[in-house]
């Protein structure tokens, strides 16, 4: 289950076994995202959050919250590379 903490009735649906990796699949493809996740390097970055059960779900994604074990200056430092901004 996603937490099953009784306030989201969307939770019922993954736990049903009714989603599909097919919306995650079109929010890594974004422009944007596989930008940021290339600069990062391979394995460096995982989406993490309401990005990915709203992904699961099927529902618009609005925001994407993203994990990595690099350093905040590590970050900054590849996505400079990239051209990518940081704040």
């Amino acid at each position: 289950d996603l937490g099953r903490d009784g306030g989201d009735d969307r939770q019922s649906v993954a736990a049903a076994g009714l989603v599909t990796t097919d919306a995650l699949r079109e929010i890594v493809g974004r422009p944007g995202v596989a930008a940021l996740l290339a600069a990062l390097g391979p394995g460096q970055a995982r989406l993490v959050g309401g990005a990915v059960r709203d992904g699961l779900l099927g529902l618009p994604v609005k925001d994407l919250d993203v994990a990595t074990p690099l350093s905040p200056y590590e970050v900054m430092r590849r996505c400079g590379a990239a051209s990518i901004r940081t704040v």
